[in-house]
């Protein structure tokens, strides 16, 4: 399983336990789930043993697995979707998790995004566009602006209506 799909299954827990939630209270509850993917290093890796490959590559790696996986070990009934928006991919689904809730398409939401920086290939296409910057650091809004510097990180929240 990607690394980012596990942490992204121990997140959602946390989350739930820091919400009051028993896991008894949302099994079977019409929860939606909303997964940010954007990178696939781990996916990448093991597809370049191609004759070797894990029984569970397409359950354990492929992007629709990221919110698909949530609802089904926490038996949750509501939509399911992985979004990949680049590096706005958690803040998309958020936006998405709000309008569901919105329309009543869901009772409660689940949102969460990874990015795990496990192989060096990413980092080569964007040194090569220039797009990181030099000294590894963002400097957002500033003069001093002159690129990103990539890191790693997983979130959950949990949304539901204000009554």
């Amino acid at each position: 399983m990607d690394p980012q799909f596990r942490y992204q299954l121990e997140s959602t827990y946390e989350a739930l336990e820091n919400a009051g939630l028993q896991l008894s209270q949302v099994a079977g509850s019409n929860t939606s789930v909303y997964a940010g993917v954007f990178t696939h290093d781990y996916h990448d890796g093991i597809m370049r043993d191609g004759d070797n490959l894990p029984r569970s590559t397409l359950i354990g790696t492929f992007s629709a697995m990221a919110s698909n996986r949530i609802s089904h070990f926490f038996d949750l009934m509501g939509p399911s979707m992985s979004i990949d928006t680049g590096c706005s991919g958690a803040l998309v689904s958020l936006h998405q998790a709000v309008l569901g809730l919105r329309a009543r398409e869901a009772d409660m939401s689940i949102v969460c995004g990874s990015n795990l920086l496990l192989a060096p290939d990413c980092f080569k296409i964007f040194s090569s566009l220039s797009m990181l910057s030099p000294d590894g650091k963002c400097y957002a809004f500033d003069s001093r602006a002159n690129g990103y510097g990539r890191g790693e990180g997983v979130g959950t929240v949990i949304l539901k209506r204000l009554r």
